[in-house]
């Protein structure tokens, strides 16, 4: 009985995180590349040496083909049938890897889907920007600042 009630309150917790989490809009780098990352990356990656059924998931023209995702259609994407599927010969991650996505990880997928599941580049990648509003003299305090106000911060 007493595990029931906390299995109940788990579930409880779980769905309010991911209702919190899911009402604002999701962004690739922070929401999506991780879940990827983790667990899909090493076989449909950047690596050509290890990638597996010529998919690439790391670029939105490589996630596109073959129907592995399609922009606001989670129920037409391939990715998804291949998370929640119960049958072992189609289920990614292989059971063979040991990693499983968590139901908060595949609701954040859907999500991702259903708002056209758009990339962005690695942050690493992009060109910083300076303001042009003569407050910021550095580069570096053009994207601090873009964070923090991101973040609904101000700089002290």
């Amino acid at each position: 009985m007493k595990t029931k009630s906390y299995l109940r309150l788990y579930n409880l917790c779980l769905l309010t995180l991911s209702s919190s989490i899911l009402a604002g809009e999701l962004e690739f780098n922070r929401d999506i590349r991780p879940i990827l990352s983790e667990n899909c990356f090493h076989c449909h990656g950047p690596d050509k040496e290890t990638r597996e059924a010529k998919l690439r998931l790391d670029t939105r023209e490589g996630a596109l083909k073959k129907d592995a995702i399609v922009p606001g259609k989670p129920e037409d994407s391939e990715v998804i049938y291949r998370i929640t599927t119960d049958d072992e010969d189609d289920l990614m991650p292989p059971p063979e890897h040991h990693l499983e996505l968590s139901k908060k990880d595949i609701a954040t997928l859907e999500q991702w889907i259903k708002e056209g599941a758009e990339y962005q580049q690695h942050w690493s990648f992009e060109k910083p920007k300076p303001s042009g509003d003569g407050k910021l003299r550095e580069i570096i305090d053009t994207e601090i600042q873009k964070y923090l106000s991101k973040e609904k911060l101000t700089a002290s």
